[in-house]
């Protein structure tokens, strides 16, 4: 499908192809386009495309005609915009590598995971039927219900694609056989079958498909799995394995939302990072811009005029939802659902003090003092004025001094006081905690003045003059008493 918004374009400049000297070789499409794209597309919509496509990059002794003048009907149009932009449309780019589509559980937030696009259309199952047949191939994984356990194996009725692409096929009835040899063994049972029962769900991956009959055979072992796909989970999974896209088309037959509405609702949709995401899974990079404007082609654009400010800005309101939701979550007491909105939000926005505050509380509600004390401090090293900050650094502060004194590390405790002192000198509770550790201090020394905690009275000078003295006094003593005796 194709935009029809640069339909319009009439005064659009083209590549053309240089008069061809004499000697040389003549010039072909394969020098300016995919010729096998190109194909793909004349099958549906036939070869006089390509021949236009010729007429118009001066491929063909025909003169080229206009093309500029209204168009009788949409078709004509599509036809006309795509002889236009053939050289971008069907680009040669280099051979992808393989490319993981499994949609894992992992990736439900990172991109707009839907249900199957012709669940909102009237679409006649004979019909799509036949196309699943068509498109569906081996290394494909699918997920399905056992219906009937017979020696030789089990029979499971699809109900979903969970790689590939996405497909309504719950209601077509489409059943396919599990062989008894591609059953892994279990140590428990003597006969692999034995393992499984009428109404486990099953993902498995296709082994062969026949569209003439609409056969189908499917594998439980990971060697009929292709390399992108060797981590994926082949056996019995519960509904809460399910993939996303097929949770959320149960969910859409009972709620008949429409397509923008459901669009709007998942959060991957509002996701900053979902276009490279998809760009890097789909392996479509964004050099040079993919756009069938010419004009944005030739010009280069200095960086500063890219939506990096916009971007920042997306990924700081994608964060404040996360937070907002780790904060409603933290309320009812749900600790493990708030901490992975708040990771998830740390992950969008690395910056975001919102959600450093809220996560360095949840740490200290955890007594888990020390990791709320760096996120506290990360925060204030970003906004030293934050309200929320200094008072939980200072209220986790004074929590670590308690817990040091109990633990008789006086010093430490003193230490974290003097600190939450330096962010909030008028905190009477770090005040008369700083006194009640002197006190504790003195106190000791008097009791144990040789403890080797306890800081010396005199300094080295003052030690060494007194002992001088001491040790004058001491001869003069002696010499009067053998005076005295004589």
């Amino acid at each position: 499908v194709f935009h029809t918004t640069g339909i319009a374009e009439c005064e659009d400049v083209r590549p053309c192809m240089e008069p061809r000297v004499a000697g040389t070789t003549s010039p072909s499409l394969g020098h300016l386009l995919d010729v096998a794209l190109l194909d793909n597309f004349t099958c549906c919509h036939g070869n006089q495309v390509k021949t236009r496509i010729q007429e118009e990059f001066g491929l063909s002794a025909c003169r080229p005609k206009c093309t500029d003048r209204p168009a009788a009907s949409f078709q004509q149009r599509l036809e006309s915009f795509v002889v236009k932009k053939a050289d971008i449309l069907f680009q040669t780019r280099p051979v992808p590598g393989p490319q993981q589509l499994y949609t894992g559980k992992d990736e439900e937030d990172y991109y707009a995971v839907l249900p199957p696009l012709e669940q909102f259309m009237d679409v006649p199952t004979l019909l799509a039927k036949q196309r699943f047949f068509k498109l569906v191939r081996p290394g494909n994984i699918v997920v399905g219900k056992i219906i009937s356990m017979k020696d030789f194996g089990f029979f499971i009725s699809l109900l979903c694609l969970n790689c590939g692409g996405t497909r309504d096929i719950q209601d077509m009835d489409i059943t396919a056989l599990c062989p008894s040899s591609d059953l892994p063994s279990h140590g428990a049972h003597q006969r692999p079958i034995e393992y499984y029962h009428t109404n486990d769900i099953i993902q498995a991956v296709v082994k062969m498909v026949s569209p003439v009959d609409e056969r189908l055979v499917v594998s439980l072992r990971h060697t009929h799995l292709p390399q992108a796909l060797s981590d994926v989970t082949l056996g019995i999974i519960t509904s809460d394995d399910l993939p996303v896209h097929f949770r959320r088309s149960q969910a859409l037959r009972t709620s008949q939302d429409t397509y923008d509405l459901l669009l709007q609702r998942v959060w991957g949709f509002s996701n900053p990072s979902n276009v490279s995401y998809l760009g890097t899974v789909l392996d479509i990079g964004d050099n040079p811009p993919h756009s069938l404007m010419r004009g944005l082609h030739r010009c280069p654009f200095p960086q500063e005029d890219f939506a990096e400010s916009l971007l920042k800005q997306q990924s700081s309101h994608w964060a404040l939802s996360c937070v907002g939701s780790g904060v409603q979550h933290f309320k009812a007491g749900r600790h493990v659902e708030a901490m992975q909105c708040l990771e998830k939000a740390l992950t969008f926005d690395p910056v975001n003090v919102e959600a450093l505050v809220v996560r360095g509380a949840l740490y200290a509600n955890k007594n888990s003092l020390l990791r709320a004390m760096e996120d506290f401090a990360q925060a204030l090293k970003l906004n030293p004025a934050h309200n929320n900050a200094r008072k939980y650094m200072c209220e986790t502060l004074l929590a670590r001094g308690k817990q040091l004194l109990e633990e008789g590390e006086d010093e430490d405790a003193m230490t974290s006081y003097q600190k939450a002192l330096v962010i909030n000198p008028d905190l009477q509770e770090a005040k008369d905690a700083v006194e009640h550790v002197r006190a504790k201090q003195e106190v000791s020394t008097m009791q144990h003045p040789f403890s080797p905690t306890c800081k010396p009275m005199l300094s080295y000078e003052e030690a060494k003059n007194s002992h001088d003295r001491i040790m004058i006094n001491i001869v003069c003593f002696l010499m009067f008493r053998a005076n005295k005796q004589n």
